[in-house]
């Protein structure tokens, strides 16, 4: 993965295991975390059932 632009950043929440809100330069941006191939290829695995039952972290 490749990025236009780093800065720095607060981590202010983690509603989920997926997102987390990040206070950058005064506003409130939401970062999406980075997931291994191991988790991803878990996941795809899933049924909505299972995924809405499933338990954090996978990994």
């Amino acid at each position: 993965m490749k990025y236009r632009e780093i800065v720095d950043g607060i981590f202010l929440e983690f509603p989920n295991y997926f997102i987390a809100y990040v206070g950058v330069n005064g506003t409130v941006e939401t970062a999406l975390r980075e997931l291994s191939e191991g988790v991803i290829e878990k996941l795809k695995l899933l049924t909505d059932a299972e995924f809405a039952e499933l338990d954090f972290p996978l990994d």
